[in-house]
């Protein structure tokens, strides 16, 4: 703990210009603001707030939205979520599930009627769960959903039994995007706005070809010691997977609508049940959730968690189910020096003890 401590005392104490504290302590509160050292004013910054029961009750946000122009960080600027949009996907097919317009036990081969036979025992919960088997596609050869089909018709086998183990694979959230643009006679954006968006009240543009730059703010990577440029653009923006855009308020009304005002669909809870493989062993992953203790000393307390990792940005969505608590941080830079998501769970705790 005294380690963490000061990694932690040497991770947030630039972020003191625009803190919120309502109802954390003091003494907490001071805790993580030592936490955020390395995110200095003057660098590519990050944004970390702490929800109980839905209520913001600590947040921070410093550092630069862009490390050439210096334009500072702000609660308004859009963070590319990468995986983190995985969790509309899911959202989404819940809701067509709801309608009656789907079944988690749907196999992709009905739905894909090009794909090969081997992929008969493909279900959609296989999707969801990443259980699948198919072959994660590369992003740097694969750049929409026709060359994805035409990739996976050209393999001969899954990298195993769906059902029977689990890899994380970007290919099954793309697939799933496809599902629910044939069961919903709408695009994907389409839907996933009036469907999820708009349910949640996110009533901007959210996706990547439909952000103003000014409102974007840059991935960075480090080439030296200190020294960041400007990342490119992200380039794996197959919708499904990733490609959405979310402020610190847009987070936060949906971590309310999966967490507290149950807005999505009821059946989203299914979610959060850890998926039993072929052979009856619990996978620590749910759907597009990763469902695990919270520590060694508690293995019966579990945490949800999310997060995403690429082109300069990280970020995580830590949730702890008993106490109703959530924290989210994002970084808009490739490295750090600690684990984002042990992080999170810290602060966490930190808010929680």
């Amino acid at each position: 703990m005294k380690k963490f401590l000061i990694v932690l005392v040497c991770f947030l104490l630039l972020y003191q210009n625009n803190s919120r504290a309502q109802n954390m302590s003091s003494e907490d509160s001071v805790k993580i603001d030592k936490s955020f050292y390395f995110y200095r004013g003057s660098l590519p910054g990050a944004m970390v707030c702490v929800l109980d029961h839905g209520k913001e009750v600590y947040s921070q946000i410093s550092g630069l939205a862009n490390n050439d122009t210096k334009e500072k960080l702000t609660r308004d600027h859009l963070f590319y979520m990468s995986s983190v949009s995985k969790i509309f996907t899911s959202m989404a097919i819940f809701q067509l599930i709801e309608m009656d317009k789907l079944s988690l036990d749907e196999s992709i081969k009905d739905l894909y009627p090009e794909l090969p036979e081997y992929t008969s025992n493909v279900k959609i919960k296989n999707l969801l769960s990443h259980t699948s088997g198919l072959v994660n596609y590369d992003k740097e050869k694969i750049k929409n959903r026709k060359e994805l089909l035409s990739f996976l018709s050209e393999q001969d086998s899954l990298r195993f039994e769906a059902g029977t183990s689990w890899n994380y694979s970007n290919t099954d959230y793309i697939l799933l995007a496809g599902i629910i643009e044939k069961k919903s006679k709408k695009s994907y954006k389409k839907f996933v706005k009036k469907e999820v968006f708009k349910k949640i009240h996110i009533n901007k543009n959210q996706f990547y070809d439909e952000i103003a730059d000014d409102l974007i703010v840059n991935g960075h990577n480090e080439k030296a010691s200190w020294n960041y440029t400007l990342a490119t653009e992200p380039n794996d923006r197959i919708l499904g997977e990733r490609g959405v855009y979310l402020s610190l308020d847009d987070l936060i009304k949906t971590e309310n609508a999966i967490f507290q005002n149950k807005i999505i669909s009821p059946e989203y809870s299914k979610s959060f049940n850890r998926f039993i493989n072929h052979n009856g062993v619990n996978i620590n992953y749910g759907y597009s959730w990763y469902i695990v203790p919270q520590d060694k000393d508690n293995p019966d307390k579990t945490i949800y968690w999310i997060g995403g990792r690429n082109d300069g940005f990280q970020n995580v969505i830590v949730h702890f189910p008993e106490q109703k608590v959530s924290v989210l941080l994002f970084i808009n830079r490739d490295k750090t020096y600690y684990s984002l998501v042990k992080t999170a769970v810290e602060i966490g705790k930190l808010y929680i003890q």
